[in-house]
């Protein structure tokens, strides 16, 4: 299960930080989006849809990371 709220990177000085370090994944999966569609210079003017579509990508791609596999279907 992919919690979008967890450490991208697990990673914490102690147990109290536990979860306060760094970004999240939703975060991290975000930026990593974002850091896509600027590469394509169509988005660089439109901020506001720049990161609305970033999000939107994080939230896609955890929503199917959290998907059950379906170990029926051959790969392609």
């Amino acid at each position: 299960m992919t919690n979008p709220n967890d450490s991208a990177t697990g990673f914490a000085w102690s147990q109290e930080q536990q979860g306060t370090s760094g970004l999240t994944k939703r975060e991290y999966f975000a930026a990593m989006a974002m850091q896509g569609l600027m590469a394509n210079g169509n988005y660089i003017t439109n901020y506001k849809f720049l990161g609305e579509e970033s999000v939107m990508f994080a939230d896609f791609l955890i929503a199917e990371l959290n998907k059950k596999p379906n170990h029926d279907t051959p790969n392609n």
